[in-house]
């Protein structure tokens, strides 16, 4: 589907404004995206397989597997948090068993993941100054005549530093 110039604008101002944030202010850090939803089928080795794995991720995915009709979804993130187990070690158990042919695994939904450097704004006057910053270089580097609206601040920030395909996690994880 083709995009509007105005799509297109928007989507290089999101990126412009992601970009300043780690090159230019130092406040984040892109880490490798991650994949919000799994989707497997099972293969006849898969009971077997599972079963056979004592495994902390291996239980957890044999337990908080859920089929529907001939596939297996897993939600990682709730899975990790009510294990107590470490997301990545639940997706490799994952990728494991689909190495080995016991499923036949379907990631999907690309979240992009951003470790947070140091503290951010929290006052308006703080936020005022970065949205003012980072508004300006876009004024500048935009060729003219795209029209870019001036991103609100206050408490809005959060729509704009971190949408519903980031994640943001504090420096210590």
């Amino acid at each position: 589907m083709a995009q509007t110039q105005r799509e297109s604008s928007l989507l290089i101002s999101e990126i412009s404004r992601y970009a300043q944030l780690e090159l230019t202010h130092g406040l984040i850090r892109a880490t490798t995206p991650v994949y919000t939803k799994y989707s497997y089928k099972v293969s006849p080795s898969y009971t077997r397989t599972i079963s056979a794995d004592d495994s902390p991720s291996g239980r957890a995915v044999n337990k908080f597997g859920i089929k529907k009709s001939t596939v297996y979804h897993i939600d990682v993130d709730s899975v990790s948090r009510a294990c107590n187990i470490p997301r990545s070690d639940i997706v490799r158990k994952l990728n494991d068993l689909n190495e080995s042919a016991a499923i036949s695994l379907t990631p999907a939904g690309v979240y992009n993941v951003y470790k947070v450097n140091q503290s951010l704004p929290k006052t308006k006057a703080e936020i005022e100054k970065l949205v003012s910053a980072i508004y300006q270089v876009m004024v500048r580097s935009l060729a003219s005549g795209h029209n870019i609206p001036r991103p609100p601040f206050g408490d809005t920030l959060t729509l704009h530093l971190g949408g519903p395909r980031e994640k943001f996690y504090p420096t210590d994880r």
